[in-house]
């Protein structure tokens, strides 16, 4: 979508049925802020590893703390920036990578996918990976969560 300015100050938005007279800007603005902040009060406290990066370059835009906590950082400019295979949790296997980005770049999200992942420091592990793509400041980007699973895939084995 696009917002289009007109004329008389009003503004809509292209490819919406959605029209917002001029003096509904203000709320409309604050409501989105409201979402914002909620968006990153979850962000940041999920238990389970999460950053945002680049679609096209994989550089990392931003990290919550139980993605520093996995990887053994301490603070988010250690690789914010940086591409996430320098500084972040790796998919090991080749054909995984593969498979992830061909399901999120058909369907634009993968849920659950079964992989083993690798921090930069620190052990390897079994995790569900989840991922979508996301519109930031117009730039298509990529949602990431790894729920840590390793415990449970070995108890499966044994029974």
């Amino acid at each position: 979508m696009k917002l289009i300015h007109k004329n008389n100050g009003d503004k809509i938005l292209e490819n919406a049925d959605i029209f917002f007279p001029k003096d509904n800007l203000e709320y409309i603005s604050e409501e989105l802020r409201k979402v914002e902040n909620k968006f990153y009060q979850v962000f940041d406290l999920n238990p389970c590893p999460m950053a945002i990066n680049t679609l096209t370059d994989n550089t990392i835009i931003d990290v919550n703390q139980s993605y520093m906590d996995i990887i053994g950082i301490k603070d988010k400019k250690e690789v914010i920036g940086k591409d996430t295979t320098e500084t972040g949790l790796n998919i090991i296997k080749k054909k995984d990578k593969l498979h992830v980005m061909n399901m999120i770049k058909l369907n634009g999200v993968i849920k659950n996918y079964l992989t083993t992942v690798k921090p930069i420091k620190g052990k390897k592990f079994k995790g569900l990976f989840s991922g979508s793509i996301i519109t930031l400041n117009g730039m298509d980007c990529l949602l990431t969560i790894c729920q840590v699973v390793t415990n449970r895939y070995l108890l499966n084995l044994i029974l």
